[in-house]
């Protein structure tokens, strides 16, 4: 069994696909200038008391995933240029590709295990002025559907759908 690790920030990765669907994929990795990076899963919960019960029972049918975030704006950052071209944008254009990497987990061949999300970007905030300060930006990314499982090498950026079977 391997040891205990305290799993820090620098242990996942997320990176998005910031090609705007023009082609293949070019994934960048979030995370300089990025404040913050919360996931909320706001689960779907069923509650059910039956008459014979005196107390009712819950189950979670479904789960709704999305990851606010918060940065600072920080021209020629990729991923930061990425999602503040994405201020007033609708329909297709708020669509990515999101991979979840766990630098934690075990690597096998400098890939690590990740989930890929097909995703919608909403740029809340595009930027907010304070005077001495740098200005932010924030916005939520909400996943659409189920992800994917597999690994992803941050040296390739290339991702390897788990196989089935």
């Amino acid at each position: 069994m391997a040891g205990k690790i305290a799993v820090k920030n620098t242990h996942r990765a997320i990176f998005l696909d910031t090609s705007g669907g023009s082609g293949d994929a070019s994934y960048e990795r979030l995370g300089n200038g990025v404040t913050s990076f919360t996931p909320s899963t706001n689960p779907t919960v069923d509650t059910k008391h039956y008459i014979d019960a005196s107390s009712p029972s819950h189950s979670v049918t479904a789960v709704e995933r999305q990851y606010a975030f918060n940065a600072d704006v920080i021209k020629g950052e990729p991923c930061l240029d990425y999602l503040s071209g994405l201020d007033g944008a609708t329909g297709d254009k708020c669509k990515s590709i999101m991979i979840d990497v766990d630098l934690a987990g075990e690597a096998t061949s400098g890939a690590y295990p990740a989930k890929k999300y097909n995703v919608l970007i909403a740029i809340e905030q595009p930027y907010s002025i304070e005077g001495g300060e740098n200005q932010q930006m924030s916005g939520t990314i909400y996943t659409n559907g189920d992800y994917e499982e597999g690994t992803f090498n941050p040296s390739t950026k290339a991702f390897t759908a788990k196989s089935t079977g």
